[in-house]
C-alpha cells in the first residue's frame, strides 16, 4: 500500500512522461499522454485529484 507522499511521487513521474511524450512530433503522442493522465484518475483518490488538475493545466501550457 502507498503512502499519501508515495502516490505524490507516482503521480508526479507519470504526468513527467506524459508531458515528455506531447513534446514530440509522434501522431500517436497525444493519445499515449491521454491514456497516462487518464490512468492517473483511475487509480488515485479524489484527494489527489487537484494534484493531476495542476500537472494537466501545465501540459495544456506547452
Amino acid at each position: 500500500m502507498f503512502r499519501k507522499c508515495d502516490y505524490y511521487v507516482f503521480l508526479n513521474s507519470i504526468m513527467n512522461v506524459a508531458g515528455e511524450i506531447l513534446q514530440h512530433k509522434n501522431k500517436k503522442a497525444p493519445f499515449i499522454a491521454l491514456f497516462l493522465t487518464r490512468y492517473c484518475i483511475s487509480v488515485c483518490k479524489l484527494r489527489q485529484i487537484a494534484l493531476i488538475r495542476h500537472r494537466l493545466a501545465l501540459i495544456k501550457r506547452c
